[in-house]
């Protein structure tokens, strides 16, 4: 729904305070022409984050009130959150050898060529295990149950240590098999292989916080990390 008008912020801060407004309301506040204010009204009842009532006033609807709620009242714009995404720990165990996890190397910005754990999107209204198993199945073309194990908050910062870069939580969850597994070697985003620790410190570039996502696995512990980083390394 990004990127929205000024104008619309300014309605839906106006309605996020009250049951119901006027039209005429609504105008004064955003002081504009009463054809240019129609234009904007007309579009956020398209958007479905406004709803005009039989006896003509307008009142948020469902959605509207969820954006609305995340409105900055300073800025008048709608207020950055971190990105909530899915980090799976998949480990491989075998009597008296150490752990291989099920890691990939990034084909796509940002961060091509870095390797870490699988990650995707978090999806609305869906549980994590749910949509951890189904980007691991189409990742990798493994198949395995899920568990929920904690979070972690990773910020990226650019080198001056001031500009934030990107504000990610992610939910770990985590896979166990005793099996040899062979994953896809590649998909369109990144090739994927099972690698020690050892094995993953030993690539040019690689996520520095995949072993403390693995450690809060096994833990079930959460974590926060912070990290700068160059232009050309992001």
């Amino acid at each position: 729904m990004q990127p929205i008008h000024p104008i619309h912020i300014i309605i839906l801060r106006a309605l996020r305070h009250t049951d119901t407004a006027r039209y005429s309301t609504l105008r004064a506040q955003a002081g504009l022409e009463s054809d240019v204010f129609k234009f904007h009204t007309r579009k956020l009842v398209t958007l479905a984050l406004i709803e005009k009532r039989t006896d003509g006033a307008y009142q948020l609807s469902p959605s509207g009130k969820e954006y609305a709620n995340r409105l900055n009242e300073s800025e008048r714009a709608v207020q950055h959150q971190p990105k909530l995404s899915l980090c799976v720990v998949v480990e491989h165990t075998r009597a008296g050898q150490p752990s291989r996890y099920l890691l990939q190397e990034r084909k796509r910005q940002p961060f091509l060529h870095y390797w870490g754990c699988i990650s995707g999107p978090a999806v609305w209204g869906e549980q994590f295990e749910v949509t951890a198993a189904r980007e691991l199945a189409k990742q990798t073309g493994i198949e395995l149950a899920c568990q929920l194990r904690t979070f972690m908050r990773v910020r990226d910062y650019a080198a001056d240590g001031v500009a934030i870069l990107e504000d990610k939580l992610f939910a770990i969850v985590y896979a166990r098999t005793r099996k040899t597994l062979e994953p896809h070697q590649q998909w369109t985003g990144g090739a994927n292989a099972w690698l020690t620790l050892a094995e993953l410190e030993s690539k040019t570039t690689y996520f520095e916080d995949t072993a403390a996502i693995i450690a809060s696995a096994q833990s079930k512990r959460f974590a926060t990390r912070d990290h700068m980083y160059e232009s050309h390394n992001y």
